[in-house]
């Protein structure tokens, strides 16, 4: 019999990524940058192997060196911010690989705030709880989606806003009403 087993642990994910070094057309540049992360990587190796010398200022300089090293490859990809997606929905799992609970947080572009979804409970949340570490937890990022920034206030509209879908959602769930704004399209 196959054990099902689900991880558990945290996924660090921004409100804002860039897609740039994935694409096709990057590729050369992407492989050039690979290249000097290799050896920027090789020469702090060099450097964290043990010395003979064991002079204080001398370890004090290759510590500052090494930092120095790893600050230049964990950003040697910074330039690359042409192809901006942004977060639109995070997808929770909470549970187990066999049972669990789904429940989501969807981004309202018009009002520039996130909603949480919970079966027929509708709350506003803050951007700090959507991006929360949930390390410990028995729930967790389970999908993520990201719209190109072009495109994110055409398809970012988590809302129908008429006033016939707003009555007909506020009568199958009130508790939406402190969410419901008097702006309808």
């Amino acid at each position: 019999m196959i054990e099902t087993v689900k991880a558990n642990g945290y996924l660090s994910y921004d409100k804002v990524i860039y897609l740039d070094r994935y694409l096709d057309r990057n590729q050369d540049i992407v492989a050039q940058k690979r290249k000097q992360i290799d050896i920027i990587n090789q020469e702090i190796e060099k450097l964290k192997e043990p010395t003979s010398q064991g002079i204080l200022c001398l370890l004090l300089e290759e510590y500052s060196l090494i930092k120095s090293l790893e600050q230049q490859r964990d950003t040697i990809f910074d330039d690359m911010t042409k192809e901006e997606y942004h977060l639109f929905a995070v997808f929770i799992h909470e549970g187990d690989a066999n049972f669990g609970h789904y429940w989501n947080y969807l981004y309202d572009s018009q009002y520039k705030r996130w909603i949480h979804y919970n079966d027929s409970f509708v709350t506003e949340v803050t951007e700090v709880q959507v991006l929360a570490n949930t390390s410990g937890k028995t729930f967790g990022a389970y999908s993520l989606i990201y719209i190109e920034k072009s495109q994110f206030q055409k398809l970012a509209t988590p809302m129908i806003r008429t006033s016939a879908i707003r009555d007909k959602y506020l009568k199958l769930y009130p508790s939406i009403e402190p969410l419901v704004h008097e702006t309808l399209i």
